[in-house]
């Protein structure tokens, strides 16, 4: 399964969602801990004062550092190198492609979901640039209370990450009907967007997870009021 291509002759402003008013949005090729990609010039946008594609903290700090969140991909990493390269890993809020091109360079099948159709097209580039069209599949929607995921088949999955930005209930309401198949979860948990997160965590609990910061220590409580990541395995 592919996801919606986007034409050539489409115009440029029918593929971003940018509430700053650009048609689009100038990309850059970055040296990364991954190797080469494309991100959004974070500086040109970085005055925007509304939601605008090209500012975003991944693109920023990709250009400035090489590394996103060394706090949440050092453990990534770890439950990745240590899982089955025959379970798929699925990408809630994918973006440029961090998490689903280290995902494919570890040997991962990857549904990579992502649902501004502009940050879309660049995960695409990226795939492209490093040659994993055959590992990746791109979803483009947006998760939320519609959103449904294909059939997973007979595969087991070792890791559902998602960041959302408050959507992480959507994201587990639509691996609900496998979620026996699912290792580890990886998810933003953002009380300042929502109230549901402890009731997220519990539900996950009574499906036989237990939640861990991402210095691997077991999940004391302790919901921060404004995001945390918490690991989420069955050991």
């Amino acid at each position: 399964m592919n996801g919606p291509s986007w034409g050539e002759d489409r115009p440029l402003h029918d593929r971003t969602h940018c509430m700053v008013g650009h048609d689009h949005h100038t990309r850059v090729l970055t040296s990364t801990d991954l190797g080469s990609m494309y991100v959004f010039d974070y500086q040109k946008y970085e005055d925007a004062t509304n939601y605008c594609p090209g500012k975003h903290a991944v693109c920023d700090r990709l250009i400035a550092e090489g590394r996103w969140e060394p706090h949440a991909t050092i453990p990534i990493r770890k439950m990745l190198e240590d899982g089955s390269r025959n379970n798929l890993v699925i990408d809630f809020g994918a973006h440029c492609g961090w998490y689903t091109i280290m995902a494919a360079q570890l040997g991962y099948m990857v549904w990579a979901i992502e649902g501004d159709p502009e940050v879309a097209d660049l995960l695409r580039e990226n795939i492209a640039l490093h040659r994993y069209q055959d590992r990746v599949t791109v979803i483009e929607a947006w998760v939320d209370g519609e959103f449904v995921l294909p059939e997973v088949g007979d595969r087991d999955i070792e890791l559902v990450k998602s960041d959302l930005e408050g959507n992480e209930l959507y994201a587990v309401a639509a691996v609900e009907p496998f979620i026996e198949k699912i290792e580890n979860f990886y998810l933003e948990i953002s009380p300042c967007f929502a109230d549901y997160y402890p009731g997220l965590v519990d539900d996950l609990y009574v499906h036989g997870f237990r939640a861990y910061y991402p210095n691997n220590k077991a999940f004391r409580g302790d919901f921060s009021p404004s995001q945390l990541n918490l690991r989420f395995s069955r050991t």
